[in-house]
């Protein structure tokens, strides 16, 4: 395990810098014991690619503003449609959540940039998750 070829300064620093939402992972015995996470890392990166497939399909502007918030949809004088309501609604109650999560809004931009190999260019999975 490569905690365990460091030192134990450095872990206590990079611990440290670990956000508290991450107790969830941290407090896992199971996830936590195990000495390979290829196989569950394969699984979050399916998971999140298939999420952002499903909210794409469902709202073609949701992603391409929360990556560039300054082009979000709404403001036209004419009557916003229904999916660029939503993406205002979305945007004003998830966009910081986002934000406050390291590499979130990251691995969207690539998802959007690089569909076929967003996954495995952002660092995780294989990018062989079809």
């Amino acid at each position: 395990m490569l905690l365990l070829q460091l030192s134990p300064e450095l872990v206590n620093m990079v611990e440290a810098y670990i956000p508290p939402f991450t107790d969830v992972v941290r407090n896992n015995h199971h996830i936590m014991s195990m000495k390979d996470h290829t196989e569950l890392i394969a699984d979050l990166a399916h998971q999140i690619k298939t999420c952002f497939e499903v909210v794409e399909k469902a709202n073609i502007h949701l992603w391409p503003s929360l990556v560039n918030p300054e082009l979000r949809p709404g403001g036209s004088r004419h009557r916003p449609s229904d999916d660029k309501r939503t993406v205002d609604f979305v945007m004003d109650r998830c966009y910081d959540s986002w934000v406050e999560t390291p590499g979130a809004i990251d691995v969207i931009r690539v998802l959007l940039n690089f569909p076929d190999r967003a996954l495995e260019m952002a660092g995780i999975g294989s990018g062989d998750l079809s």
